[in-house]
């Protein structure tokens, strides 16, 4: 019936309107009546063919889906339906113009799109028996940590819950579950485990799934030799009560019309479309034309936005106490020295750390059992932090200066996330208006889509951890530095350029103070500055103002870091790092030409580790052992195990060989090649830095990936320029920021412990629902 009425109501609505308004208040000529008989026409065939086509769909879901009352949304039959009229319409306006052809695309893929949805991604739920059972909860044998109560079965710590007596022809249960949702909740892990006529004796696994367990169903399905004889499903990671609201067998995973996959491949496919039909992929950036304004303006927001969803919803202040600080919180316990106007920090380290052989072995101080305030700098019996100071002076101290209360590493991340990701996406702008004349627009805006998560402000803001505060703190003055150094290349006003290279310069020095290494990114701005000196058609007293401009900021903030540097470990330029009371002595780390194939794998070429549960692939943990020595190695992911990176490294040569003249902001083709290039070297070599002084882990990788970034964007905009003659070219880069899109995306909703969950607890279980639509 549902099939009938929307198949036939919007042809008769929009004719009614044609016969009523048109034919009868305005003399048509004949030519228009006979177009006007023509689009009747198609109405019907158009009509006719959507009613058998929905209510064929229709009646599989019903005869032979297991659904259990769950048909086609209405809405999708309206909008799908309403899509090849307003085609028809279009023709009849306009003849077979671009919107025309775009529609009727649009039209043929979303009948498609329903069609597959049904038959496709629902082909599980074909069923003939069509079993749908609510199991008794008080028949279910559980383990200690597990009871009946309220209805329901109330898990308190890890448990198995085993169901013996299987309905025959069961394939599949759902488990409903229930818990509130906060800042302590973390995944579950959903076991299930079979006994069948093929293993008697011993619970075979069948499927293993993660879910948060908010409110959300988790299906686990099976397929047994013979009959089922018993059922045990493993729930683990309970740190906090999880209620089973009730365990349904059925015989088929029951169908379910996906709005959210709908939707989502409609749009893709809407968008594709759209870049083929309107020859999108052809039109060049132009940064002052008022639509090219608004759409980078645009995906500047949707950056920025997509940045604060990865925030913890649940962060809250804290109230400041001298006598009790969050010795966890090593920021807090800074800010709390600073306001007792000292440099070390106020807690007292046991007297018999003086009496180590050396203090900074950890196997000596396990063995004496001599303890320690772990990853804090010990010198000469003081305890100092070791990160640096610039997010305590720049977020900590106005934040209590406003509030009265300090805020969590939490929301420390969330600040500077957002301010990176906004400078982050001006710093691309600008590079690209300085670096490459004739970007193509599609491409831009799609990498500006793509960068948060390539560079890894999503993996700082969604992991909520001290270690990468300096990490994302240290990213987002970089962006600021860049940005406004970059800029102040092409602005034409005097007093702005000068204010732009001061802010630059007092950014670095923010960064300097954030994440030392990481300043060493802004070595690609120093042929534009050379550029800038050499200008002869500036007098050179303004040329020595603009270099004071960036130069005294930097140099007064370096002067204040010695200063706070000899205070604490006298000698200007010692941060403390070597005297971590960490997991090795730091001091025994130095730069070596033997580390520099172990950390081009570890940092460059470290694949993804297959994994057993959705999305089947996660950071490594790999140890090559020929390191010659003790290294610090974690979980971390190889630059060029992007996509997007490699096309972009595959296409350096041709963005270097590409010179194009010198251009009105004095800015000549060796200078952008340089630039480039510049972008690669001196990733190299931060990379060697950190693994010979650090080690290999994931936020090590974060210390050059703004370079590998803005290196990758000019090489694939560079290299295609001309998308007419590289049409190849420009499909393979497509395709690999598309999959570098979906890959950031899914490392971040696969973190058990990230802020996303919190904020979504349910968008694992829907992306993987999306995704493994055949289980």
């Amino acid at each position: 019936m549902i099939s009938v009425i929307s198949g036939m109501l919007l042809p008769s609505m929009l004719y009614a309107f044609y016969y009523f308004i048109c034919s009868k208040k305005f003399s048509l000529s004949g030519k228009d009546k006979k177009k006007g008989q023509a689009l009747f026409k198609s109405f019907i065939i158009i009509m006719i063919l959507e009613i058998i086509v929905f209510t064929a769909l229709n009646l599989i879901t019903i005869y032979f889906m297991n659904n259990f009352g769950k048909y086609i949304p209405v809405l999708v039959f309206v909008l799908a339906g309403a899509l090849p009229f307003i085609t028809s319409v279009e023709k009849y306006l306009r003849g077979e113009s671009r919107l025309y052809i775009f529609l009727k695309k649009v039209s043929i893929f979303s009948l498609a799109l329903i069609a597959t949805e049904v038959l496709l991604f629902n082909g599980k739920s074909f069923d003939k028996q069509k079993i749908r059972i609510d199991l008794s909860l008080e028949s279910i044998s559980m383990t200690e940590g597990a009871k009946t109560e309220n209805g329901g079965i109330i898990l308190n710590s890890s448990s198995s819950l085993t169901i013996d007596d299987v309905p025959d022809g069961t394939t599949a249960l759902i488990i409903g579950f229930d818990r509130k949702i906060n800042n302590d909740s973390r995944p579950l892990s959903v076991a299930l485990a079979m006994k069948d006529d093929n293993l008697t004796r011993s619970y075979e696994p069948a499927q293993n799934k993660i879910t948060m367990a908010g409110g959300y169903e988790t299906t686990l399905s099976f397929r047994p030799y013979g009959k089922v004889r018993s059922l045990r499903v493993d729930i683990g990671d309970v740190y906090n009560p999880v209620k089973v609201s009730y365990i349904t067998a059925v015989s088929a995973i029951p169908f379910s019309f996906s709005l959210i996959r709908y939707f989502v491949l409609m749009g893709a496919g809407s968008l594709i479309c759209a870049v083929v039909c309107f020859r999108l992929w052809k039109i060049t950036y132009q940064c002052r034309k008022p639509l090219h304004i608004f759409l980078t303006e645009a995906m500047i927001i949707i950056c920025v936005l997509s940045v604060f969803i990865m925030t913890n919803p649940f962060e809250k202040p804290v109230k400041y106490d001298s006598e009790n600080i969050n010795i966890s919180d090593p920021y807090s316990m800074t800010f709390d020295a600073f306001m007792k106007k000292q440099t070390y920090l106020d807690l007292d380290a046991p007297p018999e750390l003086e009496t180590l052989e050396n203090v900074y072995d950890t196997s000596e101080r396990s063995e004496t059992g001599i303890g320690g305030l772990w990853d804090t700098a010990y010198y000469k019996g003081k305890y100092y932090c070791y990160f640096g100071c610039a997010p305590v002076l720049t977020f900590y101290m106005p934040f209590y200066r406003i509030t009265g209360k300090l805020p969590t590493t939490g929301i420390t991340l969330g600040f500077f996330g957002i301010l990176a990701a906004w400078f982050m996406c001006r710093t691309i702008l600008a590079t690209v208006r300085l670096m490459v004349p004739r970007a193509n627009l599609l491409l831009l805006l799609s990498f500006m889509a793509v960068a948060p998560g390539l560079t890894g402000i999503y993996y700082c803001v969604n992991g909520i951890n001290n270690y990468t505060v300096p990490t994302i703190c240290g990213m987002c003055w970089l962006f600021l530095c860049l940005w406004m150094g970059i800029e102040a290349c092409f602005v034409q006003i005097k007093p702005l350029k000068l204010i732009m290279l001061f802010i630059s310069g007092t950014a670095l020095a923010l960064c300097l103070a954030s994440r030392p290494g990481m300043i060493q990114c802004s070595i690609v701005l120093l042929p534009l500055f050379i550029g800038i000196l050499r200008n002869k058609s500036q007098k050179i007293l303004f040329r020595g103002a603009q270099a004071a401009c960036f130069a005294v900021p930097l140099i007064i903030g370096g002067i204040l870091l010695m200063m706070y540097n000899s205070a604490r470990f006298d000698s200007p330029f010692d941060f403390g790092f070597k005297y971590q009371l960490t997991v090795s002595n730091i001091a025994a780390n130095k730069m070596n030409l033997a580390s520099i194939p172990p950390m081009l794998y570890h940092y460059f070429f470290q694949p993804f580790r297959a994994a057993a549960i959705f999305p089947f692939f996660e950071p490594t943990y790999c140890i090559l052992y020929n390191y010659q020595r003790y290294i610090y190695l974690s979980d971390s992911i190889g630059v060029l195990t992007y996509p997007i990176v490699i096309v972009g490294v595959c296409l350096l040569p041709t963005a270097l060989s590409k010179r194009y003249g010198r251009n009105c902001f004095g800015v000549t083709g060796i200078q952008r090649s340089i630039f480039i290039a510049l972008c690669f070297i001196i990733a190299l070599i931060i990379g060697w830095q950190d693994f010979c002084l650090g080690g290999g882990v994931t936020r090590y990788v974060m210390d050059f990936m703004p370079l590998i970034m803005i290196g990758t964007l000019l090489c694939i905009l560079r290299g295609a320029g001309n998308p007419k003659k590289h049409s190849l070219r420009y499909g393979m880069i497509c395709a690999a920021l598309a999959s570098t899109f979906v890959i950031c995306w899914l490392l971040t909703i696969q973190v058990r412990d990230g802020s996303i969950l919190r904020r979504f607890p349910e968008i694992y279980d829907t992306a993987e629902d999306l995704m493994v639509f055949w289980q």
